[in-house]
């Protein structure tokens, strides 16, 4: 598994481009956003990735992904909390 790298081609002034692509990055650098939520990085899955209020969010497994889906909003608050820290552990 790997970290996702999310590229988008678009025209225009770089900085609304720039504000577009910040718009679609995955939260959390691209790592499972559950790993960070518990203190740690894991790379994801792409198949595993939700969308909370147009956020995207990345998950190491399906089964990760179904542990995430039981509390979404506890988990972003752990995430939000660890983030950016967590790196440095």
């Amino acid at each position: 598994m790997a970290r996702c790298h999310l590229v988008l081609r678009q025209r225009g002034e770089p900085r609304q481009v720039r504000r577009r692509a910040e718009r679609y990055a995955p939260r959390y650098g691209g790592y499972c956003a559950y790993a960070v939520s518990q203190g740690y990085t894991a790379d994801i899955d792409p198949a595993a990735w939700s969308t909370v209020d147009g956020k995207l969010y990345l998950n190491y497994s399906l089964r990760i992904r179904e542990r995430w889906n039981k509390d979404i909003p506890g988990h972003i608050r752990k995430a939000d909390t660890n983030w950016p820290s967590v790196l440095q552990r």
